[in-house]
């Protein structure tokens, strides 16, 4: 397997978990009235988008050749290292739906970057995921 391809696994398995806390969360904050029932909808579908995401990666994974790419893999690995480190915060996070707006838009970033494999595309998610952890910092 491929360092991008392993790069794809290792991200599938993070987009579930972020979905499954990013769900808990929302479901959280709006029994506490945090958030109204709209942005709670926003959040399910959100999780929905994640998890199939996670599947998509999953699925294409196996079929992934990455030549020539590897100082923009070592920064993804770094930016998915980060990510995964960071999931404890989204429990403390009261901006829930900016984290699901910044996660779906990261996922969105790995899928094209799995669909249509380039420097610039392993740039492009990895910026993303980049952005996703400095949402969670805030």
């Amino acid at each position: 397997m491929t360092k991008l391809a392993d790069e794809a696994l290792t991200l599938a398995r993070t987009f579930n978990e972020y979905a499954e806390a990013l769900r808990d969360r929302g479901r959280q904050q709006w029994r506490a009235d945090a958030i109204d029932e709209d942005e709670y909808e926003q959040v399910k579908r959100t999780y929905e988008q994640l998890r199939g995401a996670s599947r998509t990666l999953s699925a294409k994974a196996s079929t992934l050749a990455a030549g020539g790419m590897a100082s923009e893999l070592a920064r993804l690995k770094s930016a998915t290292g980060k990510l995964e480190a960071a999931r404890g915060k989204l429990q403390k996070t009261a901006d829930v739906v900016g984290v699901a707006a910044q996660l779906l838009g990261a996922s969105v970033a790995v899928t094209a970057m799995i669909i249509a494999p380039s420097p610039a595309s392993v740039v492009a998610a990895t910026v993303a995921l980049e952005q996703t952890v400095k949402k969670l910092a805030r």
